[in-house]
């Protein structure tokens, strides 16, 4: 007998969410394919908001078939047979209670399907994209031939499937862990009755197991060897626990003219401005997105220019300079991994996206002097769970907090004279009170539905 390994969706399983975790570094994440295996830098991930951690976790951005795995899935699964094409991925997946080893196990099926399935003896189905219609059979000879069929059929929506299949005198009995994406109705990771005995016993978690009776139209002829003994993997959840290491360092050069137009640095960890840099240019740290962590800035700095750090994935710690009167244009944007910052006491104004999407950030400490938050300044801060405004806010913008889906209640001060469209939509931790306090002052604007 074998058996289906499909994720949960139930919501007191996995919790009220689409996806458990999200890829803080997603450009890697995309690039594991169903047909090849990846060279990539460690996956870093967060436990989304409002998601419970599973031993089996949903996730985006990888189209290819696998699961997201915990330490002890990985440790059951190492001790049982899967295809011999497969590749574990490690993740680090960050939450509010430590960062925890995980791994995305791929596996690519055409070898061992082309080896394991007699195509001569299977029955393929034409049918529509739903799997709701079949449309007659079709001879095909291996999953290249399905491919080439399917390209050039007349109708896109077309696909070429079969409901059981027939094993070849090739196909390995003791598997454990397989696919047969592709070429039946089902496209999840298939699993054997010893492994599916294995999960259980161990209590792990995030997963539905269905049993596929009808898999193989000559099962009686698949005969595996006898189970195996009990295997027991450790009941304790792995932190990783990261070596410390010496951040590879890149010190700018003095710039004649006081100006840094750009950092060339692409590998470098941390980056350490001299001081007598007054000024630096919009973008200048374009170049750094993939690797930095660490910022180190001169309070000779007075201004820096739109879009500076944006998209710095890696980056954790930066010291904006006290030198500093305005926040520009998405300074600090999409930057996946900041979890503080500290404003410079004399800053005025936030300006638009200065800190939008910067998923980890938990914690803003805004300068008494800020008269101005600009337009979605912190939109889809999703961490974001405490703020509090100076007294000296004159208006906070259009979508400033939009989907800051933690943010709970805060003192609006009396001096605020704004608050813009949608300002605080996106959070349900406001209490009736707060909303009514706000609501009373400002009109329903601040809290009605965004459309984009």
């Amino acid at each position: 007998m074998y058996y289906t390994l499909k994720t949960r969706c139930d919501d007191d399983v996995v919790g009220h969410v689409l996806f458990q975790i999200d890829y803080i570094n997603s450009e890697y994440a995309f690039k594991i394919k169903s047909y090849e295996f990846a060279s990539i830098p460690l996956l870093k991930a967060k436990l989304c908001r409002r998601a419970k951690m599973t031993d089996v976790m949903q996730g985006g951005c990888i189209s290819a078939c696998g699961l997201v795995i915990s330490e002890r899935m990985k440790q059951l699964f190492d001790q049982f047979n899967i295809i011999p094409q497969h590749k574990y991925y490690p993740i680090e997946v960050s939450s509010k209670s430590g960062v925890f080893s995980y791994y995305y196990l791929q596996l690519i099926n055409k070898d061992f399907v082309n080896k394991s399935i007699d195509f001569q003896k299977t029955t393929f189905y034409w049918s529509d994209l739903y799997l709701t219609e079949t449309y007659g059979t079709v001879e095909v000879s291996s999953v290249e031939d399905i491919k080439k069929k399917r390209k050039a059929s007349s109708d896109i929506n077309n696909c070429i499937k079969a409901e059981q299949v027939v094993a070849s005198k090739d196909f390995d009995a003791n598997l454990d862990i397989f696919s047969l994406d592709f070429i039946t109705v089902h496209d999840d990771i298939i699993i054997s009755e010893r492994l599916k005995n294995a999960i259980e016993a161990n209590g792990l978690t995030g997963m539905h197991i269905v049993p596929l009776p009808d898999l193989f139209a000559n099962e009686d002829e698949i005969k595996p060897v006898e189970d195996m003994p009990k295997v027991i993997v450790s009941q304790t959840e792995s932190k990783v626990m990261a070596p410390k290491k010496e951040l590879k360092t890149y010190e700018v050069p003095p710039c004649a003219n006081g100006v840094l137009e750009y950092v060339r640095c692409e590998d470098a960890e941390r980056v350490i401005v001299p001081e007598g840099i007054e000024e630096i240019g919009s973008s200048a740290f374009r170049c750094c997105s993939r690797h930095l962590r660490e910022l180190v800035l001169p309070d000779s700095v007075k201004r820096i220019g739109d879009y500076a750090f944006i998209g710095c994935d890696m980056l954790e710690t930066v010291r904006l300079p006290e030198g500093m009167e305005e926040i520009p244009d998405n300074l600090i944007s999409s930057c996946k991994s900041l979890k503080r910052i500290v404003l410079p006491k004399n800053v005025k104004k936030i300006a638009a996206h200065a800190f939008a999407y910067c998923i980890s950030l938990e914690e803003i400490v805004l300068n008494e002097g800020l008269e101005t938050i600009g337009d979605n300044a912190f939109e889809d801060c999703q961490y974001l769970d405490k703020v509090v405004l100076p007294t000296t806010l004159k208006s906070i913008g259009d979508y400033a907090f939009l989907n800051c889906s933690s943010l709970g209640d805060f003192n609006i001060p009396q001096g605020v004279e704004s608050i813009g469209e949608s300002a605080f939509f996106g959070s349900e931790a406001f209490s009736e009170k707060f909303i009514s306090e706000v609501t009373d002052r400002f009109g329903e604007l601040p809290f009605e539905e965004y459309y984009d």
